[in-house]
């Protein structure tokens, strides 16, 4: 299954695809130092930049810079301005040309704009987050249907939908509206990171979405709660890019569960696991007449060589965005991947997300 006849649909109707991504954006704080500090230790930083954050944040500036249509973030912020870090991260994404105006405004004193502080080690490349909400809640289910989505029927007939999956509950409900909304020429796609999310929680959000980016840390603590604790160890010591790999079995198992839709735009799934250095995988799939998912395939592809990693920062946000614009113009999943971890091995050999582009199809 492909998401072609989403590029079919805007080629014959000569009307751009749009790219709403909703969820968090955050200040963040990176810390870059030689190598990563022991506990109750005192160390001096090489260089600190201050920078937009956030999982759609990230997601939202690459992809504006791909060309693959207009871009806009939905999310919260406070409306006390946070200490001018509203002004900084909202001027961050326009300077990327995204959209930030259907945003929610939260009223309080005592809540201000979510940041991070971030460890960078040079010696390893890996980063190290600490994260606070600042007492800000997350976008309100009742105000993405009552002012977002309306806005996004009228004015976008070829729509790409991104959820980054923050709390299960309320994204399911947003998920589920914007599937009963959907116009032809919608594509839905949601994120789910956080490992504390059940099966179940998870199977809720995917019933309405075409496309789902499920991450690594996610099927290493729920492979065995869907495949059986000796099933999900066996495949757990092979680490190689093959169907047999932990990640396509822990997807395969998912689909076996799959929950019916209310609508669908199309009859193909693509849900999406991200690796690290070993690559990528992904399940395709059918929705049959009851909108269960069935006839699935596994596609995979390697991860781009990186001579040295500058800046990990980001880089599954880049990778994320990456495999949509490639879905959105009409490749298959195989091509979307590897576009994926191509644009995510550059974004990890640079500071920052300035310059990125998909590769030729």
């Amino acid at each position: 299954p492909q998401m072609g006849d989403l590029m079919r649909v805007e080629l014959e109707s000569g009307l751009p695809c749009h790219f709403a991504l909703v969820g968090g954006v955050y200040v963040d704080e990176i810390h870059e130092v030689a190598a990563y500090p022991s506990e109750d230790s005192a160390i001096r930083a090489a260089s600190v930049q201050r920078r937009r954050g956030g999982n759609v944040g990230n997601s939202a500036a690459v992809l504006s810079q791909l060309d693959a249509g207009s871009v806009e973030w939905v999310g919260v912020v406070p409306a006390n301005g946070g200490d001018g870090a509203v002004a900084f991260a909202l001027d961050s994404l326009h300077a990327y040309n995204v959209r930030t105006e259907r945003h929610e405004r939260v009223q309080g004193e005592a809540i201000g704009m979510p940041t991070s502080m971030i460890l960078s080690s040079r010696a390893t490349g890996s980063r190290t987050i600490v994260s606070s909400r600042r007492g800000l809640r997350e976008l309100c289910a009742e105000y993405f249907s009552r002012e977002v989505l309306p806005a996004l029927v009228r004015e976008h007939p070829v729509l790409w939908l991104h959820f980054e999956g923050r709390e299960p509950g309320s994204v399911a409900r947003m998920v589920a509206e914007a599937d009963r909304a959907r116009l032809a020429a919608w594509r839905l796609s949601v994120e789910v990171e956080k490992p504390t999310f059940t099966p179940e929680a998870v199977l809720t959000l995917l019933a309405g979405a075409d496309v789902a980016f499920v991450s690594r840390e996610w099927v290493l603590r729920n492979a065995a709660a869907l495949l059986g604790g000796e099933a999900a160890s066996r495949q757990r010591q092979t680490e190689r890019l093959d169907d047999c790999h932990l990640a396509i079995a822990t997807l395969r198992a998912l689909a076996g569960r799959s929950l019916a839709a209310a609508k669908r735009g199309s009859a193909g799934v693509t849900w999406v696991c991200a690796w690290g250095a070993l690559g990528a995988f992904a399940l395709t799939g059918v929705r049959d007449e009851g909108g269960r998912v069935v006839e699935t395939c596994a596609v995979l592809a390697a991860a781009s060589a990186v001579e040295r990693v500058v800046d990990s920062v980001g880089a599954g946000d880049t990778f994320n965005a990456a495999v949509i614009a490639s879905l959105a113009a009409g490749v298959g999943a195989g091509e979307a991947l590897r576009a994926g971890c191509l644009v995510a091995g550059r974004k990890v050999a640079q500071a920052g997300f300035d310059g990125l582009t998909l590769p030729p199809s």
